[in-house]
């Protein structure tokens, strides 16, 4: 038998969608009898109301399968050596802790799984090398973690060699879609270590309610519900949205509408910042009685059941779940064009809607054609529905987990 480790930064209850991800493949491969540990740097356990809000269920993993690598948090207002004298003594208290634990649990394990190139998954990689066990390092963000990438406003470029070092240590790299395959081979990998498996989405729990908002059309005579889920932060474009919603209300045949954003705002002052010009926004095209940011929810299911529209005009991604789940629930997507991401999960005007360089125009265009024809929105859900259940399924994506442990065994 297989036994693995998930290594995952952030877990629950801290906001990531990979970290949710991870969590979730986590306990799944428990119930399987396949889990070691799960490693995170999270320091805060989830209560049993927070493990039923992210599994729809009490936890099944074993407190003693997680082991937590907490840090110091740098302080916000803190003075530059002293953040850098914190940042130093996490990643050397890190290491310790790590090769320590590796050591020791050697024994317990066969395989390492880490999902995305960080600095926790650096050491349990370095570790798991020396130690003669197979390695699987998960790519998540396009010109985030994916190979050739450097911060571009970092001057320390030599601690991002880290990530470099794991692309040659690893026996096999996922990528979530084809665009970060691409990279890959681009930047020298080979294509024989190199895995596309996507995201997986959790089965609707409530068949016979999700058949039935599939078959509801749009009405006009109703309030329209758009919903975006995601941080406040500026690669993810929720100005865009705003900008459509302006150009929506200014149409005299159609003000009735309202948005959800789902998600909190970024921790970075610059996000801080972004956060204030939307309110900003919001404030001079009066349109403060039709958005509403609910902040951080642990689950966002009941949001996305509620609404008719999932607006998501991000800039760049690695395989935004977001979406994923949105159609799920039957909202129509419409999403900006991001290379070999969009269009690995939508079929222009077949399940959803692409939008190139987030032409608000086009974003209104789409909205309208919507409302003035229910029956292609009905179409454009079930699709998007089929799509999830064909494609993006837990049971054939954790095949295809199966198939590469087997294949690096």
């Amino acid at each position: 038998m297989n036994r693995i480790i998930i290594v995952s930064t952030s877990i629950p209850p801290t906001h990531s969608g990979a970290g949710l991800v991870a969590l979730r493949y986590a306990d799944r491969l428990q119930k399987k009898g396949n889990l070691s540990y799960l490693i995170t740097n999270e320091k805060e356990e989830l209560s049993d109301n927070q493990w039923v809000n992210y599994l729809g269920k009490k936890n099944s993993i074993l407190p003693e399968k997680i082991f937590r690598v907490p840090l110091k948090s740098l302080a916000v207002n803190g003075s530059t050596i002293s953040k850098a004298i914190i940042y130093f003594y996490n990643i050397i208290s890190m290491f310790f802790m790590v090769v320590s634990f590796m050591i020791k649990s050697r024994k317990n394990y066969d395989t390492v799984h880490c999902f995305s190139p960080t600095w926790l998954s650096f050491m349990v990689v370095i570790s798991a090398k020396l130690l003669g066990k197979r390695i699987v390092l998960e790519i998540t963000r396009l010109d985030g973690d994916d190979p050739g990438y450097i911060a571009k406003n970092d001057s320390l470029r030599i601690l991002y060699q880290r990530r470099n070092i794991q692309y040659i240590f690893a026996d096999a790299i996922v990528c979530l879609s084809p665009i970060l395959y691409r990279r890959c081979i681009e930047n020298g990998i080979s294509e024989k270590k190199i895995y596309l498996i996507p995201r997986s989405v959790p089965e609707n729990e409530n068949k016979l309610e999700a058949e039935k908002k599939l078959l509801k059309p749009i009405d006009q005579n109703k309030e329209l519900k758009m919903i975006f889920v995601g941080g406040i932060i500026e690669r993810k474009g929720v100005h865009v949205i705003i900008e459509v919603l302006h150009k929506l209300n200014t149409q005299k045949n159609f003000n009735n509408f309202s948005l959800i954003i789902v998600g909190p705002e970024g921790d970075q002052q610059e996000d801080k910042l972004y956060k204030s010009m939307i309110n900003q926004k919001i404030d001079e095209f009066n349109l403060s009685s039709k958005v509403k940011f609910t902040g951080f929810v642990e689950n966002p299911d009941e949001y996305y059941k509620e609404s008719d529209i999932f607006i998501f005009p991000s800039k760049s991604e690695g395989l935004p779940n977001v979406v994923l789940e949105a159609m799920k629930f039957g909202n129509i997507v419409i999403m900006n064009n991001i290379d070999g991401i969009s269009d690995f999960i939508i079929e222009d005007e077949k399940n959803g809607f692409i939008i190139d360089g987030n032409d608000t125009e086009e974003y209104v265009k789409r909205i309208s054609e919507l409302l003035s024809n229910p029956e292609k929105g009905i179409e454009i859900k079930k699709n998007g529905h089929n799509t999830i259940t064909k494609k993006f399924s837990r049971e054939s994506i954790d095949k295809k987990y199966k198939e590469l442990y087997r294949d690096i065994n």
